[in-house]
Protein backbone atom coordinates (compact mmCIF):
# COMPACT_ATOMS: atom_id res chain seq x y z
CA UNK A 1 0.00 0.00 0.00
CA UNK A 2 2.45 2.52 0.67
CA UNK A 3 4.57 1.56 -2.22
CA UNK A 4 1.67 2.05 -3.97
CA UNK A 5 0.89 5.64 -2.65
CA UNK A 6 4.86 6.21 -3.29
CA UNK A 7 4.41 5.55 -6.75
CA UNK A 8 1.23 7.23 -6.92
CA UNK A 9 3.29 10.26 -6.06
CA UNK A 10 6.10 9.68 -7.65
CA UNK A 11 3.77 9.95 -11.23
CA UNK A 12 1.98 12.89 -9.74
CA UNK A 13 5.56 14.63 -9.59
CA UNK A 14 6.56 13.46 -12.85
CA UNK A 15 3.33 14.96 -14.36
CA UNK A 16 3.79 18.16 -12.96
CA UNK A 17 7.29 18.54 -13.49
CA UNK A 18 6.56 17.38 -17.21
CA UNK A 19 3.30 20.21 -17.70
CA UNK A 20 5.80 22.69 -15.81
CA UNK A 21 8.03 21.69 -18.49
CA UNK A 22 6.24 22.13 -21.21
CA UNK A 23 4.44 25.09 -20.02
CA UNK A 24 8.17 26.88 -19.63
CA UNK A 25 8.85 25.24 -22.99
CA UNK A 26 6.16 26.72 -24.60
CA UNK A 27 6.81 30.05 -22.44
CA UNK A 28 10.52 30.02 -24.01
CA UNK A 29 9.29 29.37 -27.69
CA UNK A 30 6.69 32.09 -27.16
CA UNK A 31 9.04 34.77 -26.47
CA UNK A 32 11.45 33.71 -28.30
CA UNK A 33 9.16 34.14 -31.48
CA UNK A 34 7.97 37.40 -30.14
CA UNK A 35 12.08 38.56 -29.74
CA UNK A 36 12.42 37.24 -33.40
CA UNK A 37 8.93 38.76 -34.74
CA UNK A 38 10.32 42.29 -33.33
CA UNK A 39 13.73 42.21 -34.77
CA UNK A 40 12.21 41.16 -37.87
CA UNK A 41 10.55 44.06 -37.87
CA UNK A 42 13.13 46.27 -37.18
CA UNK A 43 15.31 44.91 -40.09
CA UNK A 44 12.19 45.99 -42.02
CA UNK A 45 11.77 49.46 -40.94
CA UNK A 46 15.55 49.67 -41.27
CA UNK A 47 15.69 47.95 -44.77
CA UNK A 48 12.53 50.17 -45.69
CA UNK A 49 14.46 53.38 -43.74
CA UNK A 50 17.46 52.58 -46.19
CA UNK A 51 15.69 52.08 -49.39
CA UNK A 52 13.99 55.71 -48.80
CA UNK A 53 16.98 57.46 -47.77
CA UNK A 54 19.16 55.66 -50.98
CA UNK A 55 15.69 56.85 -53.20
CA UNK A 56 16.18 60.06 -51.92
CA UNK A 57 19.83 60.27 -52.70
CA UNK A 58 18.94 59.04 -56.14
CA UNK A 59 16.62 61.41 -57.14
CA UNK A 60 18.84 64.59 -55.50
CA UNK A 61 21.92 62.88 -57.66
CA UNK A 62 19.78 62.93 -60.63
CA UNK A 63 18.27 66.94 -59.68
CA UNK A 64 21.72 67.72 -59.52
CA UNK A 65 22.94 65.72 -62.64
CA UNK A 66 19.87 67.63 -64.72
CA UNK A 67 21.08 71.10 -63.07
CA UNK A 68 24.21 70.52 -64.25
CA UNK A 69 23.27 69.00 -67.83
CA UNK A 70 20.87 71.86 -68.55
CA UNK A 71 23.90 74.84 -67.44
CA UNK A 72 26.08 72.74 -69.71
CA UNK A 73 23.55 73.06 -72.39
CA UNK A 74 23.12 76.75 -72.19
CA UNK A 75 26.87 77.48 -72.22
CA UNK A 76 27.48 75.30 -74.57
CA UNK A 77 24.82 77.45 -76.77
CA UNK A 78 26.25 80.84 -75.67
CA UNK A 79 29.66 79.31 -77.07
CA UNK A 80 28.21 78.48 -80.33
CA UNK A 81 26.02 81.65 -80.50
CA UNK A 82 29.08 83.61 -80.11
CA UNK A 83 31.41 81.65 -82.38
CA UNK A 84 28.78 81.73 -85.03
CA UNK A 85 28.86 85.35 -84.25
CA UNK A 86 32.15 85.76 -84.58
CA UNK A 87 32.82 83.80 -87.94
CA UNK A 88 29.09 85.15 -89.41
CA UNK A 89 29.58 89.17 -88.25
CA UNK A 90 32.85 90.23 -86.40
CA UNK A 91 35.13 88.46 -89.02
CA UNK A 92 33.79 89.54 -92.06
CA UNK A 93 32.57 93.07 -91.00
CA UNK A 94 36.03 93.74 -89.48
CA UNK A 95 37.75 92.43 -92.61
CA UNK A 96 35.53 95.12 -94.90
CA UNK A 97 36.14 97.93 -92.75
CA UNK A 98 39.76 97.38 -92.30
CA UNK A 99 40.46 96.92 -95.73
CA UNK A 100 37.99 100.29 -96.22
CA UNK A 101 39.86 101.94 -94.06
CA UNK A 102 43.29 100.57 -94.87
CA UNK A 103 42.44 102.29 -98.82
CA UNK A 104 45.07 105.42 -98.51
CA UNK A 105 42.42 107.11 -101.16
CA UNK A 106 39.23 106.16 -98.91
CA UNK A 107 40.70 107.06 -96.09
CA UNK A 108 41.66 110.33 -97.30
CA UNK A 109 37.51 111.26 -98.48
CA UNK A 110 36.53 110.10 -94.98
CA UNK A 111 38.65 112.80 -93.34
CA UNK A 112 38.18 115.29 -95.77
CA UNK A 113 34.28 114.43 -95.31
CA UNK A 114 34.86 114.59 -91.25
CA UNK A 115 36.89 117.79 -91.47
CA UNK A 116 34.65 119.80 -93.46
CA UNK A 117 31.50 118.45 -91.69
CA UNK A 118 32.96 119.52 -88.66
CA UNK A 119 34.67 123.08 -89.80
CA UNK A 120 30.65 123.89 -90.88
CA UNK A 121 29.00 123.01 -87.72
CA UNK A 122 31.82 124.76 -85.26
CA UNK A 123 34.34 127.57 -84.95
CA UNK A 124 37.80 126.89 -86.04
CA UNK A 125 39.75 125.35 -83.09
CA UNK A 126 43.00 123.63 -82.82
CA UNK A 127 42.06 119.83 -84.31
CA UNK A 128 44.03 116.67 -84.30
CA UNK A 129 44.54 114.53 -85.96
CA UNK A 130 45.00 110.70 -84.67
CA UNK A 131 46.23 108.46 -87.65
CA UNK A 132 46.85 104.61 -87.64
CA UNK A 133 49.84 103.49 -86.22
CA UNK A 134 51.08 102.57 -89.53
CA UNK A 135 50.56 105.40 -91.66
CA UNK A 136 52.60 106.56 -94.67
CA UNK A 137 54.12 110.27 -94.60
CA UNK A 138 51.85 111.03 -97.49
CA UNK A 139 48.46 110.81 -95.43
CA UNK A 140 50.44 112.49 -92.67
CA UNK A 141 50.92 115.46 -94.56
CA UNK A 142 47.55 115.15 -96.05
CA UNK A 143 45.52 115.39 -92.51
CA UNK A 144 47.87 118.51 -91.75
CA UNK A 145 47.13 120.27 -94.98
CA UNK A 146 42.92 119.10 -94.17
CA UNK A 147 43.88 120.85 -90.93
CA UNK A 148 45.51 123.89 -91.82
CA UNK A 149 42.55 124.74 -93.89
CA UNK A 150 39.94 124.09 -91.06
CA UNK A 151 42.81 126.66 -88.78
CA UNK A 152 42.89 129.14 -91.57
CA UNK A 153 46.76 128.82 -91.15
CA UNK A 154 49.86 126.95 -90.64
CA UNK A 155 50.19 124.39 -88.50
CA UNK A 156 53.12 121.86 -86.96
CA UNK A 157 52.56 118.98 -88.96
CA UNK A 158 54.01 116.70 -85.90
CA UNK A 159 51.50 118.27 -83.17
CA UNK A 160 47.93 117.84 -85.39
CA UNK A 161 48.60 114.53 -87.21
CA UNK A 162 49.85 111.82 -84.83
CA UNK A 163 49.89 108.45 -85.80
CA UNK A 164 48.95 106.54 -82.46
CA UNK A 165 50.09 102.55 -81.79
CA UNK A 166 46.77 102.07 -80.45
CA UNK A 167 44.78 102.37 -84.24
CA UNK A 168 45.56 99.54 -86.53
CA UNK A 169 42.75 101.49 -89.20
CA UNK A 170 40.64 104.62 -89.16
CA UNK A 171 41.60 107.79 -87.75
CA UNK A 172 40.34 109.83 -84.38
CA UNK A 173 39.63 113.74 -84.31
CA UNK A 174 40.56 115.34 -81.39
CA UNK A 175 39.97 119.00 -80.24
CA UNK A 176 43.27 120.27 -78.90
CA UNK A 177 41.46 121.37 -75.90
CA UNK A 178 40.51 117.97 -74.73
CA UNK A 179 36.32 118.26 -75.00
CA UNK A 180 35.46 116.23 -77.80
CA UNK A 181 37.00 113.18 -79.35
CA UNK A 182 35.71 111.72 -82.80
CA UNK A 183 35.96 108.08 -83.06
CA UNK A 184 36.36 106.95 -86.74
CA UNK A 185 38.17 103.38 -86.43
CA UNK A 186 37.53 100.01 -86.73
CA UNK A 187 36.61 99.41 -83.42
CA UNK A 188 34.30 102.44 -83.68
CA UNK A 189 32.34 101.23 -86.90
CA UNK A 190 32.28 97.73 -85.98
CA UNK A 191 30.66 98.10 -82.84
CA UNK A 192 28.38 100.36 -84.62
CA UNK A 193 27.39 97.82 -87.03
CA UNK A 194 26.87 95.14 -84.72
CA UNK A 195 24.81 97.22 -82.69
CA UNK A 196 22.14 97.11 -85.87
CA UNK A 197 22.96 93.69 -86.99
CA UNK A 198 23.36 91.44 -84.10
CA UNK A 199 19.93 91.80 -82.15
CA UNK A 200 18.41 90.60 -85.63
CA UNK A 201 20.60 87.87 -86.18
CA UNK A 202 20.32 86.73 -82.31
CA UNK A 203 16.59 86.02 -83.56
CA UNK A 204 17.76 82.96 -85.21
CA UNK A 205 18.56 81.45 -81.91
CA UNK A 206 14.83 81.28 -80.78
CA UNK A 207 13.88 78.46 -81.71
CA UNK A 208 17.64 76.64 -80.91
CA UNK A 209 16.67 77.65 -77.15
CA UNK A 210 13.03 76.60 -77.27
CA UNK A 211 14.13 72.98 -78.23
CA UNK A 212 17.47 73.01 -75.20
CA UNK A 213 15.16 74.75 -72.70
CA UNK A 214 12.08 72.00 -73.64
CA UNK A 215 13.88 68.88 -74.71
CA UNK A 216 13.60 66.40 -71.93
Amino acid sequence: MENEKLQNLIDTLKKQGVESGEEAGRRIVAEARAQADEVLERARTEAASIVDQARAEAERTLKRLESSMEVAASQFINQLKRYIEEKLLDTPLRAGIDSSLGDPDFLKKLMLTVVERFGKDNRPEALRLLLPKEAGEEIKRYAAGLLAGHAGGAVNADEVAVRDKQIAFGFMVDKQSGNIRLDYTTEAFLSLFLEFITPEFRKLFTDVEFEVQTGR
